[in-house]
């Protein structure tokens, strides 16, 4: 054998052993250890009456929600889909609120392994009347064979209109230990669906014929989000650094005087920072700034392509669109999907989704006002260390002397705070 020959069967030899070492430490899909419980709470922040398309109908006395059902199953089950069909049973839970139908078709997906467990809420927690908001929380039990959850809720008195979500996978993978996991903690919000019955559009199940063709299941785009989910397992826990009361990550961004745009690390005692439309104040201190700190903050996904960053104690404005001066300080951790915030310019950004990230930094700037723009987002100064009427109080002095011109004790206890 020719040294070329050795050396190709070497490189062969090489690449075979590095697939294979890939195929065993690489997660190709899903798998958690035993089963998990969870609760999965439903907070309905949309009004049936209010909405013109709704026919009234005389045998119901309000609008609101048929029981929410929820179903943890396979892959080879599903409650509804988007462009598809609906589960065998729900189309007369939509039209005639009966679960009789549904309830024997799950319980014989049950037999065959394909459904791990279903529950509903009760028929006295369902009603939602006008002008306010209701909540409903079931439990729903996982299991390393089941590891999707779907629920849903029908509108009423709306003839096919229902609302929930598809498939929502609880074994996901850790990206840090590059291993499956059940979820812990999970919140979005929930868009309504239109079940298509009266929109003339159908299709044919393939894979059962005898099953009539049925309406094309599609999002109603042109209403807002009618509730959010939140999703919390049984054992979930915040760990201390979720609950560190601090500050703002060192890649959040502020604007100056001068229109710059400064990061966190970047900003100096004495800058003149953006505090609203056509609003300005001046840095006077830092409550706390470490640059190398490492630790877990609170994301809030925004529209208009925006989020904000910060530890879950800290506080931001939150407001009601449809009332004026409802402004109000909210912790992060505090806030919810569907919540609004207010942006640099006045305008209204609506909460769309939460989540938990690890970033590097520790920066709390004070301004004279209290105030901040951050990430093009309303936020206060203040944080639950200490109440913000009693932190003002506290601080007043520092404001003065940053006021008169005499910036040494400022400076100073900056320093101190530094870390």
């Amino acid at each position: 054998m020719t040294t070329r020959c050795r050396f190709m069967m070497f490189i062969l030899a090489i690449s075979l052993l590095q697939t294979t070492i890939e195929c065993i430490t690489k997660p190709h899909s899903p798998f958690c250890k035993g089963s998990k419980k969870y609760t999965v709470r439903t907070s309905y922040t949309w009004n049936p009456k209010g909405e013109g398309t709704f026919v009234p109908d005389s045998e119901l006395e309000e609008p609101g929600f048929t029981p929410l059902l929820c179903v943890a199953h396979t892959k080879k089950f599903y409650l509804w889909r988007e462009h598809q069909l609906l589960a065998v049973g729900l189309e007369e839970l939509i039209t005639n609120r009966n679960f009789s139908t549904i309830e024997s078709s799950l319980s014989n997906y049950t037999l065959n392994e394909t459904v791990y467990m279903y529950n509903r809420s009760a028929e006295e927690d369902m009603v939602t009347t006008p002008d306010t908001s209701d909540s409903v929380m079931i439990t729903v039990d996982a299991d390393k064979r089941a590891t999707l959850i779907s629920c849903f809720a029908a509108f009423q008195p709306s003839p096919d209109w229902f609302l929930g979500f598809d498939s929502r996978e609880m074994c996901v993978l850790n990206q840090t230990s590059q291993q499956y996991e059940w979820l812990r903690q999970d919140d979005f919000g929930i868009i309504p669906m239109d079940g298509g019955f009266d929109s003339q559009k159908f299709i044919q199940n393939v894979a059962d014929r005898q099953r009539p063709p049925h309406g094309v299941l599609q999002k109603i785009n042109y209403l807002e989000q009618a509730g959010t989910i939140n999703i919390t397992s049984a054992d979930y826990v915040r760990s201390p650094d979720e609950q560190k009361p601090y500050c703002f990550p060192a890649r959040a961004q502020v604007v100056r005087m001068d229109g710059s745009i400064a990061r966190m690390d970047q900003l100096v005692l004495g800058d003149v920072l953006s505090t609203g439309r056509e609003t300005t104040s001046p840095l006077y201190m830092f409550s706390h700034r470490d640059e190398h700190a490492i630790a877990r903050f609170r994301r809030l996904h925004l529209t208009s392509n925006r989020s904000l960053t910060a530890s879950a104690g800290h506080y931001i404005y939150v407001v009601n669109s449809a009332v004026y001066g409802s402004e109000r300080l909210v912790a992060m951790d505090e806030v919810r999907v569907g919540d609004e915030l207010l942006s640099d310019d006045g305008t209204i950004l609506r909460v769309l989704r939460l989540s938990w990230v690890t970033d590097r930094g520790l920066f709390n700037p004070h301004t004279r006002s209290g105030e901040l723009i951050v990430d093009g987002v309303r936020v206060s100064a203040f944080t639950r260390t200490v109440k913000p009427a009693l932190a003002r109080g506290i601080l007043s002095p520092l404001r003065a002397f940053h006021a008169s011109g005499f910036h040494y004790w400022n400076e100073l206890l900056s320093c101190a705070l530094a870390k």
